[in-house]
């Protein structure tokens, strides 16, 4: 099943409009590491290369990225292997912060993936905490609430109350001794206060 992972890693690649040679080796690094674990390791190796050139071959051939990301997430889902699941959301999020910067379309991607492997909120939170930094969203037009990771059709209470729990959990962080760690949660929690004042106004209007 591997081979099919990085082969969705390879279409996750390509949402930006382009496919860099960091991203293809980040993919081939995640999955011949894995290799490295089986008898096999050398046939799981080619077989992990052709799936990703098939992969690109059908992208130059005008399949959608959404297409291929949609057939390969049902196939996963369909299996019912959960592992399979988490480890291709891994993978796709590796490849989304390879040049260290997160586009709209690989953020929108992204939330996509995780909806079509039906992977819970709290699950993608965790990985995308721990790989997503927040200075990686360079692209202005992506709504605050999705750089949070607020989970989406939430009412105006309910966000109030994730990003209230979110708040809590970033401001512990703030006084962690890797500075990278520190700057990120400082930067969150700006985020996530702007944020709770916004939602606060429009709560006011609504009950006016």
């Amino acid at each position: 099943m591997d081979e099919k992972v990085a082969a969705l890693a390879v279409a996750m690649a390509a949402t930006d409009g382009s496919i860099s040679r960091r991203e293809i080796e980040v993919i081939k690094a995640f999955f011949f590491e894995r290799a490295e674990m089986y008898d096999d390791s050398q046939e799981r190796k080619d077989d992990v290369v052709r799936c990703m050139k098939d992969t690109m071959a059908m992208l130059q051939r005008g399949n959608s990225t959404k297409s291929i990301i949609s057939s390969y997430c049902e196939e996963f889902l369909d299996a019912g292997d959960r592992e399979c699941c988490f480890i291709a959301y891994n993978v796709c999020v590796d490849v989304a912060v390879a040049d260290a910067k997160i586009e709209k379309r690989e953020s929108n991607a992204l939330r996509y993936i995780a909806q079509q492997l039906g992977l819970p909120d709290d699950e993608v939170q965790e990985v995308n905490d721990g790989k997503i930094a927040m200075a990686m969203y360079g692209d202005a037009t992506i709504p605050s609430l999705s750089k949070l990771g607020v989970p989406r059709m939430l009412s105006l209470e309910n966000q109030k109350q994730w990003l209230t729990v979110e708040y809590e959990k970033w401001r512990r962080r703030q006084s962690s001794a890797t500075s990278s760690v520190a700057a990120d949660a400082s930067a969150r929690i700006k985020m996530i206060m702007s944020c709770l004042a916004e939602i606060d106004e429009q709560l006011n209007k609504g009950a006016s």
